[in-house]
């Protein structure tokens, strides 16, 4: 079956129809026939060819267009087309809705009807139509560029072809001038006038000298627009005269994700030194080399390769060329002459093709440990719009402790995805496979870590975010060049202001280690401030971390400490929680909560409280029994677990309140070789209960070898502040009678002949009234100067083993 008709009907609701009548020809029967016409208003007249009307007769009514451009469409000489009617379209506003009919009705599964244009850049067709089974017509869009040579004030001719079972029917589309753009641009150097190349590639301008100077449109340059050499302030730029046009593409519509081939063509042959520029500004095309493209000296022309995106509807995206050769002036040196043109691909939807991967590169593929890299992997479409679809491509490491993937970013219009490649510090050079993948497919890149030599110097010194509202924290990263050294690398800090910005004193990176991080505390500004820190090792590194107003309370933990830091096994200890600040007088204070990893080595309060109108408080840390020197962390709002050793071991760990942290540690110290075991406590029993005055025996079992013991009273379970006293017993017992009146708890311990304190009992509770005597004078010795009434401790002394 043939085609008999083309029908294009305007959809873009502007244009004016009124319906005339005039006379063409059917080549098939030569006789005259009625075909329907429009005219319509025009206000720049554009003449349409009148050639194949019989008789010369004259088309009735004025042939005139709606602004901003349109087609009107006539039959083609010697085609036998029984429905074509033309329309009015306004130009890249909607396009124009057509039909293609065929002689017969379509056999089943429909038939295929192929669609062109013979001048893509204004007005491009879907690439086809399939006539269902059983029909005669179908429908199709006709999409027109309304940049299209927008400067040129001209109206233009293209047509359109639909061609199926080896015939083919067309009708031509004629598009009216449109209003040029706004021809006025801002001159880029107000000192200069002339005629310069700006604007849209192709269009030459007139500039005026002077502040706030602008260029208005002077003429368009089919051919390209030719940067010239300036005289002295003023610019001499002029339209080429002679071709050839400097930029092609094949084919000039394409279904979105298939490529074109580009070329550009210089009017000679290249000179060495010779470079070219092909680009778009569009989403939906870019040239695969966006940087500038050395030409071959005696080359005349230069081929690039367009990708695109996948589109839902017909776009048009530009293409621009610059063209770059050094020629010599006359009065010696050199001028690097220019021509500059656009040209126009049109990216239509269809059946999208696979996407496949094309690469995958890395910016450094060897590189020391503690280094980063960028790296690319690119496909061979663009990134589609969100509303078209998408693309993902997945990184992967073979070794993530050693190379570890950075988030990609993979943005719209690009057909490579960007991402980095952040190394850790190693001790032997290490080789890491980086794999991109995108469905099946796969490419890999291998990446060398070297081995880190030992830090020697801070290599950066970074803060995230570089900017808080003040009494908020922000992070503070220190890299070195290296590896720690055994021991740590301890890296002094500063600030310039401490009264707003708060650093620890210094912060230690471990062994092993190139790098470590720490909160750094701010506290509330009235007005934007920015404040210097420093941090020094091997060299002094700064930074700047802005502290903005606004910021909640101005209260932030300062310091924690214990005092002292190292006890014997049962020993007390003073923790302080210091603020920077003082809490408000009209606030309920500030609580900081304390927790021990190992409550049975280091016994703590859940919280200590600082009243309103101090800026710090102390609470008191208990040890236990421990069978080798050992520490346990004391923290405010941080937990810390820890493992048993077997041998002295430090453990730093973090105080919290309000984001800022903290260290401390308390250090047990296990009895010395030979030491006694805990004693046995026989009595009294637990929960005894005893009248006032009555005389209260103490009795636990025997220690081998102990010259005195250590019996502790308190009215607390955990036997916070003993007062020490002295006896020398017979037996391992003693008789009290003197004890206030209230529940209290006991324990003991041996002491060996070298002084040093063996483990302590289990803690008995018991109860007795009040009345207390006191005990002599010369038996009784504090173990601080400020000591709790109701806790006391006696050390009693026994004769030597004989």
């Amino acid at each position: 079956m043939a085609i008999t008709g083309l029908r294009l009907v305007a959809n873009d609701n502007k244009s004016t129809l009124d319906p005339q009548w005039h006379w063409a020809y059917t080549a098939k029967e030569n006789r005259q026939e009625p075909v329907r016409e429009l005219s319509f208003q025009q206000e720049t007249h554009h003449e349409i060819d009148r050639s194949q009307r019989p008789h010369g007769q004259s088309r009735p009514g004025a042939h005139r267009m709606h602004p901003g451009a349109a087609h009107a469409c006539r039959p083609c000489a010697g085609r036998d087309i029984t429905d074509l009617q033309p329309h009015t379209i306004g130009r890249g506003s909607g396009g124009a809705t057509c039909t293609t009919t065929l002689s017969a009705v379509a056999p089943a599964g429909g038939t295929a009807v192929a669609l062109t244009s013979s001048l893509t850049k204004l007005a491009t067709p879907v690439p086809s139509v399939t006539v269902p089974a059983g029909q005669t017509a179908a429908n199709f869009t006709v999409a027109t560029n309304a940049r299209y040579r927008r400067y040129s004030g001209l109206a233009f001719a293209a047509t359109i072809t639909a061609s199926a079972n080896g015939t083919s029917r067309s009708a031509p589309l004629s598009v009216t001038a449109q209003a040029r753009p706004n021809d006025v641009v801002l001159n880029p150097e107000p000192s200069f006038s002339g005629l310069k190349c700006a604007g849209d590639p192709g269009v030459l301008f007139d500039c005026q000298k002077g502040p706030n100077s602008a260029c208005s449109f002077k003429q368009e340059c089919t051919l390209g627009c030719l940067g010239r050499p300036q005289e002295g302030t003023s610019w001499k730029d002029v339209c080429a005269a002679a071709g050839p046009f400097p930029i092609s593409l094949n084919p000039k519509s394409v279904v979105g994700g298939k490529p074109s081939a580009g070329t550009l063509l210089l009017s000679a042959p290249a000179p060495a030194g010779s470079f070219a520029l092909a680009a778009s500004s569009s989403l939906i095309a870019a040239t695969d080399n966006r940087l500038n493209m050395p030409i071959p000296a005696g080359a005349t022309s230069l081929g690039f390769s367009v990708l695109t995106a996948p589109v839902n509807a017909i776009q048009f995206a530009n293409m621009d060329a610059h063209l770059t050769t050094p020629e010599a002036r006359p009065e010696g040196g050199t001028f690097f002459a220019s021509r500059h043109q656009r040209t126009w691909l049109a990216v239509t939807p269809g059946t999208r093709p696979p996407v496949n991967l094309t690469s995958l590169a890395l910016d450094i593929p060897s590189l020391r440990g503690g280094l980063f890299t960028g790296a690319t992997a690119c496909i061979d479409q663009l990134k589609p719009a969100p509303e078209v679809g998408d693309v993902s491509v997945a990184i992967t490491s073979s070794q993530p402790t050693v190379a570890t993937i950075l988030t990609p970013s993979f943005s719209q219009g690009s057909n490579c995805a960007l991402f980095g490649v952040q190394t850790a510090a190693v001790a032997v050079d290490t080789l890491v496979t980086i794999t991109a993948t995108l469905g099946a497919q796969s490419l890999t890149a291998l990446l060398t870590v070297k081995a880190t030599p030992s830090a020697t110097f801070i290599n950066s010194f970074f803060l995230d975010p570089l900017s808080v509202v003040g009494a908020n924290t922000s992070t503070g990263t220190v890299v070195l060049n290296g590896l720690a050294p055994a021991g740590g690398a301890v890296v002094p800090l500063a600030s310039a202001n401490t009264a707003v910005v708060d650093l620890p004193a210094s912060v230690t990176d471990p062994a092993g280690s190139d790098r470590l991080s720490f909160a750094v505390a701010t506290n509330g500004v009235a007005v934007s401030t920015s404040i210097t820190l420093t941090a020094a090792y091997g060299v002094s590194t700064f930074t700047s971390l802005s502290v903005l107003p606004g910021g909640g309370p101005t209260v932030t933990l300062s310091s924690h400490t214990l005092s002292p830091a190292s006890v014997a096994n049962g020993g007390a200890s003073t923790g302080t929680v210091t603020l920077r600040g003082v809490v408000p007088a009209n606030s309920a204070g500030v609580v900081v909560t304390l927790s021990s990893p190992l409550s049975s080595l280091a016994s703590v309060p859940w919280s200590v409280s600082v009243p309103a109108g101090a800026s710090s408080a102390s609470y008191t840390a208990i040890a236990g029994t421990v069978s080798a020197t050992s520490s346990s962390a004391i923290i405010a709002n941080f937990t810390v677990s820890t493992s048993t050793v077997a041998a002295a071991t430090v453990a730093s760990v973090s105080a919290t309140y309000a984001g800022v942290s903290r260290t401390t540690t308390l250090t047990v110290n296990s009895p010395a070789s030979g030491a006694e075991p805990a004693p046995t406590l026989l009595s009294s029993f637990d929960d005894a209960r005893f009248s006032p005055g009555a005389s209260i025996t103490f009795d636990w079992s025997d220690a081998a070898g102990a010259a005195s013991y250590t019996i502790a009273f308190d009215d607390s379970s955990t036997i916070a502040a003993p007062l020490i006293a002295t006896q020398t017993p017979i037996v391992s017992q003693t008789t009290i009678s003197s004890l206030p009146a209230r529940r209290m708890w006991w324990r003991v311990r041996a002491n060996s002949a070298n002084g040093s304190a063996g483990a302590w009992s289990v803690v008995r509770r018991f109860e007795s009234s009040s009345g207390v005597s006191a005990l002599p004078p010369s038996a009784m010795a504090p173990l601080s100067p400020m000591c709790n009434e109701s806790a006391f401790e006696f050390v009693m002394k026994t004769p030597a083993p004989t």
